[in-house]
């Protein structure tokens, strides 16, 4: 792709130094034809690296940008980052990012998304104007390793080992994985890029991760490669800080457990009022038993633990959970394979032969005392979160955690790092870098009760931090995890949404209160967790509407729980109008077969993929529109604009820049269509 573009480049040039070849042309007709060859030379030329529609799709959008102005021809260097077709809506999403001198702009990250048709759905652009005009140098002063020391000092970080280069992966961009210097927990990769400074200068930067010793932070920096000045930076890392960040909360109220002892042999049967896991084909899914707080129960206080007997998905996971060789049998007994790797340190239960994880639990100990239940139940809830959203397309193309990707596309080696009962309390993270690199999941105690309660049982804990994971890899295309940093992002949402709906009982209501994170912090079922207010359709238990993110300052955990809000509204109009489906694994895109949770799984998911970088509300609402008319035609329409104006996300709703949250305006009204066409106007809208 990027040799295609600078040939591109090259043609460019050449046409415009060489004015005669349009002397017979008049002005208005000389500037079509321009960008017509231009971009008919920039199709063929791509035809041998992508395929001629993508390629086609993404110049369209160029066309229009330069028509108008928007860009320059100097601007137009691209190359495609990823690109994948969903599994759940056949939706083509093509993620590309602008190129300056062969080197990729960060934030430049844009993207096309097409029908089978061939019809695009979804699309935006992110490009830089005028480039040739901010570009300050393109040749680095600095090494990898020198700005990897620069950043090492400015972090406070000791560089108690020699920094080496382990690969050369080179190109334009200089590409290279280093060691890690006895300051990050991984090897640190760095390559070349262009970031737009305070200035609106073009500055070439070395980009490298530190996956910092505390597991506190995973700094992505970009290193001035000229001064070795930091010039930005983003966290991998999304931490909760449920303690500190939600002051509103009440945590005067502590319950212990339950019950003093809580061990269970029953079986999970289709009859026991609880969710069915399905398996594609049981003679492919491992024998395996976890005696858990399984799927949908949240936590201790929300039910018994159950002895879960081959609870794996066979589409998800054919080999099994404790598969990494894509052969049949295990490669461990353990609380590893090939989704996630379970432990506290170098402690992980031990299922022998038989794969039976069944584990005495005594909620009244500490949970320190005996880790074996935690990490079994910690080891079940990434998988089952893994299993579900394959389901839903956060598989291996999509960017999903995998060691082994089955030949399925995708990069693998990069299964879940989960830390049971880490350093840090009342809290959890998730540290979630480009596909191909393990995430790392943290889950910790927390002491407000007594014995403290373990965050490896608050199931709904668990699935949100799993929850941050699948939006980055899946918002801006999973190799750029750099998509939800911006003041308006929806990541702590989402997974608030993840965590909430994995968790609905058959005997819920919308109006129900939920709160998330109560059992980590000591609270009833009845409490707001690490909330303000517990999620509800009642406006008297959440009052929130759009116009509550102005004041958060971005806080995310702020702007998220709004989000969470209104589409937790979404959430509960699927369901009143298409029911209810214990069986979370039934999706098959037929809207009269799909149960509401099922749709609103599909649409909040894929709806992510639909989404530019960098998304904010009404970016995020429109995503779930167009991903409701990839999936089910648009059949819910109207439903979906109920709902959204209800929390102040209407038509007319307007979310300024997503940069900001101080600038956006709400709205509680549904389009209306022109009077004199024959279009259906939704009931409740008027005239």
């Amino acid at each position: 792709m990027r040799f295609a573009m600078i040939v591109n480049s090259f043609l460019l040039s050449t046409m415009l130094i060489n004015p005669l070849f349009f002397t017979n042309l008049n002005k208005s007709t000389m500037k079509r034809v321009t960008l017509s060859l231009l971009l008919c030379m920039l199709t063929v030329l791509s035809t041998n690296v992508i395929a001629q529609d993508l390629s086609q799709s993404i110049n369209q959008q160029l066309t229009q940008l330069l028509e108008k102005s928007v860009l320059q021809p100097q601007d137009i260097q691209w190359e495609i980052s990823s690109d994948h077709i969903s599994r759940t809506s056949g939706v083509h999403h093509v993620y590309y990012h602008q190129l300056v001198n062969g080197i990729p702009v960060y934030g430049s990250e844009s993207s096309v998304h097409l029908k089978s048709t061939g019809e695009i759905i979804a699309k935006n652009n992110r490009f830089i104007n005028k480039t040739s005009d901010k570009v300050t140098t393109a040749v680095p002063s600095l090494t990898a390793i020198q700005a990897v020391q620069a950043a090492a000092n400015q972090l406070n970080y000791s560089v108690t080992e020699a920094i080496s280069e382990l690969e050369n992966i080179g190109g334009v961009s200089r590409q290279v994985v280093l060691s890690d210097g006895g300051i990050s927990l991984s090897n640190i990769p760095a390559k070349l890029m262009y970031q737009l400074d305070a200035n609106n200068q073009l500055i070439l930067v070395w980009e490298l991760s530190i996956q910092e010793i505390t597991q506190q932070d995973w700094w992505n920096t970009r290193v001035d490669a000229i001064t070795g000045t930091i010039v930005d930076k983003n966290n991998y890392m999304a931490a909760c800080s449920i303690v500190h960040d939600h002051s509103e909360m009440d945590h005067a109220v502590m319950v212990g457990p339950l019950n003093k002892t809580n061990v269970s042999n029953s079986i999970v049967t289709p009859n026991s009022n609880r969710y069915i896991v399905s398996v594609a084909n049981e003679e492919d899914a491992l024998v395996g038993s976890y005696n858990v707080y399984s799927i949908p129960v949240e936590s201790p206080n929300h039910g018994g633990r159950v002895l879960e007997a081959d609870p794996d998905n066979a589409a998800a996971s054919p080999f099994g959970w404790h598969d990494t060789d894509g052969s049949a049998g295990a490669e461990s007994t353990l609380t590893t394979g090939n989704n996630v790797d379970a432990h506290k340190g170098s402690d992980r239960p031990d299922g022998t032969a038989s794969l039976i994880f069944d584990f005495p639990i005594d909620l009244t100990q500490n949970p320190a005392a005996n880790t074996a239940p935690y990490i079994t139940n910690l080891f079940y809830w990434n998988n089952i979160t893994h299993d579900l959203f394959y389901q839903y397309g956060f598989d291996e193309v999509g960017g999903n955690f995998q060691e082994n990707n089955y030949g399925n596309g995708g990069l693998g080696s990069d299964f879940v790092n989960a830390n049971a009962q880490a350093s840090g309390n009342c809290n959890a993270n998730m540290g979630t870098p480009p596909d191909g690199q393990n995430p790392t999941m943290n889950m910790f105690l927390c002491n407000q009760s007594n014995p403290p309660h373990d965050g490896d049982l608050d199931n709904g804990v668990i699935a949100h931090e799993y929850g941050h994971g699948i939006s980055n890899r899946m918002t801006g295309g999973p190799t750029n995890t750099g998509c939800l940093n911006n003041s308006e992002q929806m990541g702590e949402g989402w997974s608030d949404l993840f965590g909430i709906i994995m968790t609905i009982e058959p005997s819920d209501m919308g109006t129900d209160g939920r709160g998330v994170g109560t059992y980590l912090l000591g609270q009833p079922i009845t409490g707001n967790g690490v909330r303000t207010f517990r999620y509800s359709t009642d406006l008297a238990i959440n009052p929130h509407t759009y116009n509550n993110v102005i004041g958060t300052g971005g806080q995310p955990h702020a702007v998220g729980q709004v989000w969470a809000a209104i589409v937790w509204e979404v959430v509960w109009a699927l369901i009143d109008e298409h029911g209810f489906d214990t069986d979370l694994y039934t999706f098959t895109g037929d809207i009269n077969t799909d149960a509401g949770n099922i749709q609103a799984l599909a649409l909040i998911t894929e709806g992510m993929a639909l989404q530019p970088c960098s998304p904010g509300f009404v970016d995020g609402r429109d995503a779930i529109f167009a991903a409701d008319q990839a999936i089910y035609g648009g059949a819910n329409e109207c439903l979906l604009w109920d709902a959204f104006a209800k929390r102040g996300l209407g038509f007319s709703a307007d979310q300024g820049s997503s940069g900001s949250t101080s600038d956006g305006t709400e709205a509680f009204d549904s389009p209306v269509p022109a009077l004199n066409t024959a279009e259906e106007v939704c009931v409740g809208q008027g005239v």
